[in-house]
């Protein structure tokens, strides 16, 4: 072998698990699911699920191969793998459900009017959601009962974050398993 091809194969899971964190750390903050309504920051619980996200990826990245043999790597990645698909396929199928387009991005709406929603919807039976909450001027609150809006703004982002978390800790899980020795079969002694 070449030192080239050395050094690759002994830097490669290093690599791996750096990209991995790093393409989750950027797929994290840059692109965030819908907002609550239109003046309504990330708020102080979805930064901290943030910061949680990415200590926990860090956490995982410096836990050694070592810590499992590799069958329960390869097991605990396929694990992820499924549940961050899963996750985000729900996210995928909730947000044009939950959410509506208003001008360049998307705000979470509900199904229960408030009383300037309900009046809303009677004087104009044909608006869509976008013509609602543009007539509000993006306050989907002022539409949509508030309860209603903020729980399914939980559940996306919680899917959301966990569907990134998901994949990008299966990637590491999967590096571990290259690195990690092989399991002594169970019933050998």
């Amino acid at each position: 072998m070449t030192s080239r091809a050395l050094l690759f194969d002994k830097n490669w899971e290093d690599w791996t698990k750096r990209a991995a964190v790093l393409v989750a750390v950027m797929v994290i903050f840059l692109h965030s699911p819908p907002e609550l309504w239109e003046g309504s920051g990330p708020g102080t619980t979805y930064a901290f699920a943030q910061f949680a996200v990415i200590f926990l990826l860090g956490l995982l990245t410096v836990v050694g191969s070592d810590a499992f043999g590799r069958q329960r790597w390869v097991i605990t990645a396929v694990i992820l793998f499924l549940a961050g698909a899963s996750s985000y396929l729900v996210y995928s199928s909730l947000t044009p459900v939950w959410s509506c387009a208003y001008q360049d991005e998307f705000k979470v709406i509900g199904t229960t009017y408030t009383s300037r929603g309900a009046a809303m919807a009677q004087a104009n039976p044909s608006f869509s959601c976008k013509e609602m909450l543009e007539a509000a001027l993006g306050r989907s609150n002022q539409i949509w009962d508030d309860s209603q809006i903020l729980n399914r703004y939980f559940w996306m982002r919680g899917l959301y974050l966990l569907a990134w978390f998901a994949m990008a800790t299966s990637v590491l899980a999967l590096t571990n398993a290259a690195k990690a020795k092989p399991q002594a079969s169970i019933g050998a002694s």
